[in-house]
């Protein structure tokens, strides 16, 4: 238990410096500020999905073309960075996930030198949560 605390403390405290977040919803690209009830929405509800989850090696390498199509469809967001992060020794500006119906993890893509590639991030949950989706996709709508 003393391992996950203490990945969780890691990966949620990436969050505290999100400067902005991105939705990509089927080409479609809408920004959230950092400050408005959105972001701070947004950022509630992922605060507590890190909380009720752990962190685990994802199986999932990044390729930066195969990443910019995939994001092309679908409903994607990204949480942006002002400067370059590292978390488990892998740098990044901005990380960005897929937004399923019951999703029981995330994988979050690493996006660092004007590109989607390499290693990326896992954080798995207990049970499948559908609340995030909800809050992203409200905001789609408006």
């Amino acid at each position: 238990m003393a391992i996950q605390n203490y990945l969780y403390d890691q990966i949620d405290a990436i969050f505290d410096d999100c400067s902005g977040i991105r939705i990509y919803h089927d080409g479609n690209i809408k920004e959230i500020k950092k400050g408005t009830k959105e972001f701070e929405e947004i950022i509630k509800q992922w605060q507590i999905d890190c909380k009720n989850g752990y962190e685990m090696p994802a199986y999932f390498v990044a390729l930066p073309k195969e990443s910019a199509e995939d994001m092309k469809s679908g409903l994607h967001i990204e949480f942006l960075f002002d400067e370059t992060r590292t978390h488990n020794e892998m740098p990044f500006d901005a990380l960005v996930l897929k937004l399923v119906p019951s999703q029981y993890g995330y994988t979050l893509t690493r996006h660092h030198d004007g590109i989607y590639e390499g290693r990326c991030y896992h954080l798995h949950r207990f049970e499948p949560t559908n609340e995030l989706l909800e809050i992203v996709s409200s905001l789609i709508e408006k």
